[in-house]
């Protein structure tokens, strides 16, 4: 029975984590049957407990069954609870909980210390379990049941520093100072050693290796690469460090942040990690939970963030989670570390644009951390390169080698911001040199990318690939000697600015310069990451740098060139490459340090670019281009539509197609009107092309008698060629907003109500009353009256003057037409698809443009493509008028660029710039398409 408790204002429950508030509720809880189920729920999973050990240390591969089989020679086993996945993944000792049926057992399993499995020593220790009270107790009896909870153990050195006098600002240490020399032992150091400048030193020193080589007596090239792999390889006592650092961070952070994961990634775990190595963290708080904890944890200080200001206790939610700037989560996740892990020590935030981070030193093993909260594409970056490392046993040596190697003589290792190599980018250079062996032993990632069913999309890029098992076997038998000798050999004459490098398709990338400065930043070395296209990881490498590696590359082929001669097969060694010596007579060649890689053309004055954007194509989109065969191609010949259409149809200008190369067939929406020829075109005609143009010009006298302006659909696609134009009189929602207009309803030219204006026989723009009432240009030529011959007079000086007038000008044309640059044939390069086109202003279609819009949105009309054709067209014919001559005239070029990486299109104006207004109406062309494009083509 339970006795009644009078006179007492709360008690507390910790079966059920709750406060009695009277006296009369506690019996009701006691009692109760939510009381009763967890207090039984409690006796179960401790008698669970006291029949469990915990075992850990045994290999990653090893399977349930020989768990099963170990542990039933003690007792029989009830269950073992055991994630061969997850400890294969983080590649931490894997763990398990094995529960026997009698406890007995488990102790004497517990206490037996020689646990052998797989041929390794494992641990085995009791299973831990809490302890709570059955009963409800007063507060003040709280405190030594809960010391051990996470948020609560360090008040009491919150109190010491309180009563040191100790201001606890929001990026202070809890750590008091220390002043003098440390009692007790010192902890081990198990960070990167620095030298006298800071920087790195290898783990090992050379005279030290060398002396390694001597006591084990290694001969051979691969005996002695596999020793220092051994010596120079993360060891076991790091990789145990490295994972009660991540507990750490785990038991501080997920009560703030229920359901967050702590992942490493990075060099520690990808399979080429160096002993001492730093190591990188990545804190996922994308997919919190509901929180376990019924009681609300303070926040440190947070007045400084914005929206946390008004919040005082956590758990935080996900949306608040998500409201929050990076800066402002790491801010908090700092202080939160701060104050509840005390072994983190020195945390300060290094700001970037790309990926802020948080960085401290354990201060039990000195290890240095990289915590960083958005950086996921990290993690299948560490996956990949652990696949590799896992596919063929030669990866793994080569890799530590050339690592080893390139930290000696001073051209890779990246601990502060300077022009060496980072690791990453050397071992993704020995990556891009086993895909181009002969054969190659390493699939390009996009061959792995196809041969994985399902799509692993992180922040719009493409991170899918198969594991090692399932990658096809490599028929290269080359041995490591000869791998590394073929290394420097490919690299020491290797053109890196004329060959952009990619891992993912294996070789350069065949892409202009002007494209590819679109996509990602452009060094003297361009090294592409694997998944994210628009990185390159040898950016901050400059041409000093890359003098100094081609000539150390260089000279490691002359000394490994002796270990292939017979003479020599007792005294090679691979201090030959590590050592300072330089051999007599050698000569490093002059690298030409060429601004711009070879065949890579600059934008010009008069050139822009439109990317392929893949982060704005709908899944619908993507689908179709796939089932095309050719997506990126098939993307520009839309495009090349698109623009057209926008230049054509929106602008108003007059379009006369000179040259196409595309499938489908570029019809125009109107009929021109018909204006007397200014200057020269702009490209040479033979006389056949004359005769076929002069015909030409006869079939559209004939057809410019026909009414203009007579399109009849809504146009659907505008990437589609053979859409027919939208008219503003074919609009019923156009005409019903017309009517109720003041202003009378105007039509293209050859409407019914267009009784004010006379266009001619040719559709020329002439109001009634102006000028003949006969045509005065007949098939582009201007008709003068004739003279009187009685009247020559006074005519001979005249005639002279003009003649020499007339011949005068038709020099300067000459003149202008072998300087101008846009008379010159134009070379298409390698371009699938292009246009080539002469184009006409007639009209500044720009002018009053902004206040019509503004005007019909305000009476209903959406913004979309049908919108704007229905502004040019009434400024077209309503407002403005055609010119009697072109306002400015220019070439333009459009053609397609693609590669395996990306594809553009590349729209090129050429014209005389001596032109008024040319420049301009070029830069407004310009605004006007790509606004369109980006909110339009993508919809």
């Amino acid at each position: 029975g339970t006795n009644t408790i009078v006179s007492v204002m709360f008690v507390i429950c910790d079966i059920c984590q709750c406060e009695i508030s009277s006296a009369d509720l506690y019996e009701y809880h006691v009692n109760g049957k939510r009381h009763q189920v967890q207090l039984e729920r409690y006796k179960r999973r401790k008698d669970e407990s006291e029949r469990s050990v915990y075992a850990r240390g045994f290999p990653p591969s090893t399977q349930e069954h020989e768990l099963l089989a170990y542990f039933c020679m003690f007792g029989p086993v009830e269950k073992i609870v055991y994630d061969e996945k997850k400890s294969m993944k983080t590649k931490v000792p894997a763990f398990a909980i094995v529960e026997f049926k009698s406890a007995d057992t488990a102790r004497s399993v517990a206490t037996y210390g020689q646990h052998v499995i797989n041929s390794q020593r494992i641990e085995i220790r009791p299973r831990t379990f809490k302890e709570l009270r059955t009963e409800p107790y007063f507060p003040w009896q709280r405190e030594d049941n809960n010391r051990d909870l996470p948020w609560q153990k360090y008040n009491e050195l919150h109190q010491k520093l309180s009563a040191n006098n100790i201001q606890m600002g929001p990026y202070e240490a809890t750590q008091p100072r220390r002043k003098g020399k440390i009692k007790g032992p010192a902890p081990i150091k198990q960070g990167r050693a620095k030298d006298s400048e800071g920087q790195d030193i290898v783990p090992i020193d050379v005279k030290e290796f060398q002396t390694y080589l001597e006591q084990h007596q290694c001969v051979g090239i691969q005996t002695q690469v596999m020793l220092l792999v051994e010596l120079t390889q993360v060891t076991t006592a790091e990789f145990q460090s490295r994972y009660t650092i991540c507990k750490t961070l785990e038991d501080a952070l997920s009560p703030f942040f229920p359901g967050m994961t702590v992942n490493q990634f990075g060099s520690s775990v990808n399979g080429f990690g160096i002993k001492g190595c730093d190591m990188d963290v990545y804190i996922d708080l994308t997919k919190l939970g509901i929180p376990c904890r019924t009681s609300n944890i303070v926040l440190p200080y947070i007045k400084d963030l914005y929206t946390l200001k008004k919040k005082n206790s956590g758990p935080l939610s996900q949306q608040e989670v998500d409201n929050m700037r990076p800066m402002d989560k790491l801010k908090l996740i700092q202080r939160i570390i701060t104050e509840h892990a005390p072994s983190c020590m020195d945390t300060r935030i290094i700001p970037s644009q790309r990926c802020p981070i948080l960085r401290f030193t354990d201060y039990n093993s000195q290890i240095k951390c990289d915590l960083s909260i958005n950086n996921k594409l990290a993690l299948q970056n560490t996956r990949l390169l652990q696949t590799f490392s896992l596919f063929d046993a030669r990866i793994k040596p080569l890799v530590y080698s050339i690592r080893y190697w390139a930290k000696l003589k001073g051209i890779a290792g990246n601990p502060q911001a300077c022009n060496r190599l980072s690791s990453y980018a050397l071992t993704m250079l020995v990556i891009y040199y086993l895909m181009n062996t002969t054969p190659p032993i390493l699939p390009p990632v996009e061959e792995l990318s196809r041969m994985w069913r399902d799509r692993t999309i992180v922040d719009q890029w493409d991170c899918s690939f198969v594991s090692a098992q399932f990658m096809p076997p490599t028929p290269n038998i080359q041995t490591i000697e000869e791998l590394l000798y073929g290394f420097f050999q490919y690299f020491s004459h290797f053109d890196f600015l004329a060959n952009p490098m990619s891992v993912r398709t294996g070789k350069p990338i065949t892409l202009d310069l002007s494209v590819l400065e679109k996509t990602l930043k452009v060094g003297v070395i361009i090294l592409q990451d694997p998944f994210v296209l628009n990185h390159n990881i040898t950016q901050n490498v400059n041409e000093k740098m890359l003098t100094k590696i081609v000539k150390e590359m260089q000279l490691a082929v002359v000394k490994s060139e002796r270990w292939f001669d017979v003479a020599n097969a007792e005294t090679k060694s691979i201090m030959d490459i590590f050592s300072e010596d330089v051999p007599v007579g050698f000569q490093p060649k002059k690298l030409k340090m060429s601004r711009k890689p070879k065949g890579l053309a600059e934008i010009g004055p008069y050139q822009f670019l439109i990317d392929m954007n893949m982060d704005k194509l709908s899944r619908a989109d993507i689908q179709t281009l796939q089932a095309s065969g050719n997506m990126r191609l098939t993307w520009c010949k839309k495009m090349i539509v698109f623009l057209y259409r926008q230049i054509e149809r929106l602008l108003m200008f007059d379009c006369e197609l000179a040259v196409v190369n595309l499938p489908v067939t570029l019809k125009p929406s109107r009929t021109y009107s018909v204006y007397r020829h200014v200057g020269q075109p702009l490209r040479p005609i033979t006389e056949e092309q004359g005769t076929e143009q002069e015909m030409e010009g006869q079939e559209e006298g004939m057809e410019g008698q026909q009414d203009v302006g007579t399109s009849q659909e809504v146009e659907k696609n505008w990437s589609d060629p053979n859409q027919p134009s939208t008219s503003q009189g074919d609009d019923q929602h156009f005409a019903e907003e017309a009517e109720e207009s003041s202003q009378p309803q105007m039509t293209a030219p050859g409407g019914e109500e267009y009784a004010d204006v006379d266009f001619g026989s040719h559709g020329g723009w002439a109001p009634a009353g102006e000028g003949p009432t006969l045509p005065h240009v007949v098939d582009g030529t201007e008709l003068v009256p004739v003279e009187n011959p009685l009247d020559n007079d006074e005519e001979d000086e005249e005639e002279a003057t003009q003649r020499k007038e007339e011949e005068q000008r038709r020099f300067e044309e000459e003149e202008n037409q072998r300087q101008d640059p846009s008379y010159i044939q134009y070379d298409f390069g390698d371009s699938e698809y292009y246009v080539d086109m002469d184009v006409k202003v007639m009209c500044r279609i720009w002018v009053e443009r902004k206040n019509l819009i503004k005007e019909l949105k305000e009476r209903g009309f959406k913004e979309n493509l049908q919108l704007e054709q229905i502004v040019s067209e009434r400024l077209f014919y309503e407002v403005h008028g055609p010119a009697q001559k072109p306002i400015t005239e220019f070439r333009c070029v459009m053609r397609s660029l693609v590669s395996d990486s990306g594809a553009s299109v590349l729209v090129d104006c050429m014209a005389d710039t001596r032109q008024k207004e040319y420049d301009c109406i070029y830069h407004y062309m310009k605004k006007f398409v790509l606004k369109n494009v980006d909110k339009f083509f993508y919809a």
